[in-house]
């Protein structure tokens, strides 16, 4: 499999990524797509995917919410397994009500703004309920006692496009759009209601796949049979048949899509959102999309291995040509990175120095010059290039690979000389002319490491990094220095404003976290049976025996919140914060928790996956209260964890 972090090829039970040290047992389940099913994009490497897939089984990266600026994470949307049968435990839905299954373009952070933080959805005995979590005396709501189609036994099998339902309220708080009888294929009908139920619900559609609330309130939505509408609350329109993908302009005025076309391409279309709208083709049998700007008057895409710019629908640019792959490209500035392979096949000849002459010289060297003549290699090169707007720039031959991007720049890895010529060997070294093949693998290993800040190359004093992170606004990246068979590393930071300048953060550091806020988060002491470790930030020790991977930061604050004294068996444990250097125990017995602020936290506790419910509990500051008990899910609206 792929690593979902750097793509790097690695073994299927992998549980750290050798190449970057994430983790890789964690996450959404990925698998081929059953007759039917619904696909989308794939934000980093604009393959199609299934709906509801949350790590792309192409490239490992996270599949797009939809949303500029929602970018799904493995925090962002948790599908849990049972052994006997598996079940959706947490369900994340942001609650502006903009997150798009479906969405074609990638975004990032987690801060966006949670509207009606005191609304909560839950479910129960497969019944979908509302609760007021500031009025929490009175009693829940209930939705719907059809959540679930009554021939459907979600617990026969494994529910992994669970994950593409979505029960969300309208940024004004005044409807809440969920789920209606939802089948085997995942289909449900589209229901809205007044929140509050004080008024029957109204159905949207039947046979919905994925929807998108608009902050006006108007829905677009998406059917079984790839068929695309808009929803202004009375009337439906429909926009397109055949669609794999869609996305709405940040000012929710505009919407681009994809149709499937023959073959593995699609057709682009745009089109202002609204009843009497005319759709514009805007380019037959594209590869992929790339990712367009807030307003979708720039859109970028690559057809036949080219990069191509559509401005306001109309003119038509190429900016490249042979692209492999496109990194960190600014949509307004039309600047990026892109790689290009140059594969060819060359005789064994064209690699070797003949050093042998004089009395050596003899039959058996005659005849290995014969067959190297003859003897075939495949012999691919990689190249960096950078484009500025205007005209693409050769940054670096023969790199061994793009390690991590940063605003306005990249690091790569470089292999030997870096001057695209070919690696040569002595023909007094081999024997045999399939030698050759060998050799030039091992001259390979020469990698050196560089920044780029536009065309401009710095080659950094340090080598065999790994688990690089970026914080892309500070222009900071920090990685792990060490040979890759050491358990313990140096953690250092790389300040791209300061030409490369390397600091050491700490040392005998094990694995990376990440950068959550302005802070780099990390473990020293891992106990690897238990999978927990001593929790560092930014050089000191901040929490013991955390379960790896458990951290999430608190949208709008400095705090984080993490599992300590988790037990593997049974999937739970204690729930702490920690900001200013002081932790604080929140709640015991925790698996699932959704954090919305220091407090608003909602958690699962003595969850049973046996009977697959747990206790809803609400911690506002000072203590939890029980919500309800005997929950299977909730709907999540901030930054999701779960005890690993």
């Amino acid at each position: 499999m792929k690593c979902r972090q750097c793509g790097a090829e690695i073994a299927d039970d992998s549980v750290f990524c050798p190449e970057c040290g994430a983790r890789c047992d964690q996450g959404g389940q990925q698998g081929q797509p059953q007759n039917g099913a619904q696909m989308v994009f794939c934000p980093n490497c604009g393959q199609p995917v299934e709906a509801g897939t949350v790590f792309c089984p192409n490239c490992g990266q996270p599949v797009s919410s939809g949303k500029r600026g929602g970018l799904l994470d493995k925090k962002k949307l948790l599908i849990v397994g049972a052994a006997a049968g598996a079940v959706v435990i947490l369900i994340a839905a942001v609650g502006i009500g903009k997150t798009v299954l479906g969405g074609i373009f990638s975004g990032g952070g987690d801060d966006e703004k949670i509207y009606n933080k005191e609304e909560l959805l839950y479910i129960q005995d497969e019944s979908l309920f509302h609760a007021n979590l500031k009025k929490l005396k009175k009693d829940p709501i209930e939705y719907t006692d059809e959540l679930i189609d009554t021939e459907y036994d979600p617990m026969t099998g494994m529910i992994t496009s669970y994950a593409t339902l979505r029960a969300v309220f309208t940024q004004d708080g005044k409807y809440c759009y969920y789920p209606e009888r939802i089948d085997e294929n995942y289909t449900y009908r589209l229901m809205r209601i007044r929140t509050g139920g004080k008024k029957e619900a109204e159905k949207v559609d039947s046979n919905v796949v994925a929807y998108t609330v608009l902050a006006s309130g108007d829905v677009i939505y998406q059917k079984d049979n790839s068929s695309l509408y808009y929803w202004d609350g009375k009337d439906k329109t429909k926009v397109d048949s055949d669609v794999s993908g869609y996305r709405i302009a940040e000012d929710e005025k505009h919407i681009v899509w994809t149709c499937y076309n023959d073959g593995e391409d699609y057709d682009l279309y745009y089109q202002k959102l609204g009843k009497d709208e005319e759709k514009v083709k805007v380019e037959s049998a594209i590869t992929r999309l790339i990712t367009g700007n807030d307003d979708f008057s720039k859109i970028y895409y690559e057809k036949n291995d080219n990069l191509y710019l559509v401005e306001k629908q109309e003119e038509q640019t190429k900016l490249a040509s042979n692209v492999e792959d496109v990194l960190r490209l600014d949509p307004d500035k039309g600047t990026f990175y892109f790689t290009e392979i140059d594969e060819d096949k060359r005789m064994a000849s064209d690699f070797v120095t003949d050093d042998i002459k004089g009395e050596d010289n003899n039959y058996r060297w005659d005849r290995l010059r014969e067959s190297l003549k003859t003897y075939e290699i495949e012999w691919k090169k990689t190249s960096l290039y950078y484009f500025d707007g205007k005209e693409e720039q050769l940054v670096a031959d023969q790199i061994g690979g793009t390690s991590v991007s940063f605003e306005g720049g990249i690091i790569f890895r470089q292999n030997g000389d870096g001057e695209g010529d070919l690696p040569k060997v002595r023909l007094s070294e081999i024997s045999y002319a399939s030698d050759v093949e060998y050799r030039i693998a091992d001259s390979g290993d020469d990698v050196v490491y560089c920044m780029a800040i536009g065309n401009q190359v710095t080659q950094l004093d340090t080598d065999h990094l790994s688990s690089l992170r970026s914080d892309s606004d500070r222009q900071m990246v920090y990685a792990l220095e060490g040979e890759e068979e050491d358990d313990e590393k140096t953690l250092i930071s790389i300040n791209a404003k300061k030409g490369g300048e390397i600091t050491v953060v700490d040392e005998d550091v094990e694995a990376v976290e990440g950068i959550l806020g302005d802070s780099i988060y990390y473990y020293k002491d891992i106990d690897r049976d238990h999978y927990s470790g001593e929790l560092y930030c930014d050089g000191e020790e901040a929490v013991s025996d955390v379960a790896i991977g458990s951290v999430v930061k608190v949208p709008d604050s400095s705090m984080v919140v993490c599992i300590v004294d988790g037990d593997e068996d049974d999937k739970l444990g204690t729930l702490v914060s920690f900001k200013g250097g002081k932790s604080e125990t929140i709640a015991d017995d925790v698996t699932y928790y959704d954090v919305m602020g220091e407090k608003a936290i909602v958690m699962l506790s003595d969850y049973d996956f046996d009977r697959h419910t747990g206790d809803l509990l609400y911690f506002q500051g000072k203590k939890c209260e029980t919500v309800e008990t005997d929950v299977q899910a909730f709907f999540a609206k901030g930054n999701t964890g779960m005890c690993p």
